[in-house]
């Protein structure tokens, strides 16, 4: 398999943590932009702290060449902490599965005012994502590597104008109404904890896909700087924009007070986030209990049976979905946060010990 280089792996490294939330700018303003100035220091801290453990992941990965999700964070087997780290896991990818049909729904109603196009586009969008995730849809990662960096330029360019044309941004005081997200440092913790948590599994493939050691940590820090750049970018519109964050979908509304027709073009770049995150989290699934005969035998119909309860789930909304689960699983994900600190230093003690 073709290795990955400095900027392959910066721009793939963003791709695992640009899902709808973050690009809609929903995300963005409930865990940092909700806090005013504060939460611009968080959201720095925030990329600095993924940076670092992204890298010493892959550091790990790329040292033992172990990849697979239950082994990853533990050198010898751990059968009964594996399968609970395991289920966690995958219960928390089809939770963002549900969050990406219920943006999907949005985006469609937010666009046409239409009420039942919500329901409807979600139902559609999770049968065109389960049909590609049957047909072993590949190569994630360099589509990642190709759409980010345009991805990046174009909400950057749309925020900034949205900026200049409001007269200018002052992040005054403000505070979070959600009771999960009491404080910044809480809501910058579990950012980090349940992004990292989200993505853990492609995160350690790309260890072993890059070209160096090097290339590792540079690639981890050029991806982090060009995040919070974006995440700079979108909070500040936002916040020029205060109307904005009343909506669904933030950055759409934003697009659209800059020109009419750029929140089309911004929402099917938003789509095609809300279609990558989706088949990263989903595919996986069907994949995971395909060793089990029974599910093996009808994987179609399971992956179907997922995916319809997915859609009936999405219903609760795009907003509250991200509001209430993701700050839940990003308390619970800081234990894998703590397994990575373990398991890099006894990566150095065992590097240590064979030099001697």
């Amino acid at each position: 398999m073709r290795k990955l280089g400095f900027y392959e792996l910066a721009f793939t490294f963003i791709g695992c943590f640009l899902g709808a939330g973050f690009v809609s700018g929903q995300e963005l303003w409930q865990f940092f932009g909700s806090f005013g100035a504060a939460g611009i220091f968080g959201a720095a801290a925030a990329m600095l702290v993924m940076c670092l453990f992204a890298a010493l992941l892959m550091r790990i990965t790329r040292a033992t060449g172990v990849t697979e999700l239950d082994r990853m964070l533990f050198f010898s087997e751990h059968r009964v902490l594996g399968t609970i780290l395991v289920i966690a896991e995958i219960s928390f990818m089809f939770d963002i599965y549900v969050v990406m049909l219920a943006g999907a729904g949005s985006l469609v109603e937010q666009l046409t005012g239409l009420g039942w196009t919500k329901p409807a586009f979600s139902f559609v969008f999770a049968a065109v994502v389960t049909a590609a995730s049957l047909a072993g849809i590949g190569g994630i990662a360099r589509v990642f590597a190709r759409v980010m960096p345009f991805l990046l330029a174009l909400a950057i360019a749309i925020s900034t104008a949205a900026v200049i044309k409001s007269g200018g941004v002052s992040f005054g005081a403000a505070a979070s109404d959600n009771p999960l997200l009491a404080n910044m440092p809480a809501a910058a913790l579990s950012f980090v904890s349940y992004n990292f948590f989200c993505a853990i599994g492609f995160i350690g493939s790309l260890g072993s896909l890059a070209k160096s050691g090097r290339g590792i940590f540079g690639g981890a820090a050029l991806g982090a700087l060009l995040m919070f750049l974006m995440a700079l970018a979108l909070v500040s519109s936002m916040t020029a924009l205060p109307d904005s964050v009343a909506a669904e979908l933030p950055m759409i509304e934003v697009s659209a007070a800059v020109h009419p027709a750029l929140k089309y073009i911004y929402a099917l770049l938003l789509l095609f986030a809300m279609f990558s995150a989706s088949m990263s989290v989903f595919l996986p699934i069907p994949d995971y209990f395909a060793r089990f005969a029974p599910v093996r035998r009808r994987k179609t119909a399971f992956a179907c049976l997922l995916s319809l309860a997915a859609w009936a789930a999405s219903g609760l909304g795009f907003s509250r979905l991200i509001g209430t689960l993701f700050p839940v699983y990003g308390y619970l994900a800081v234990l894998v946060l703590a397994l990575v600190i373990v398991q890099s230093v006894r990566l150095r003690k065992i590097d240590r010990n064979t030099e001697k």
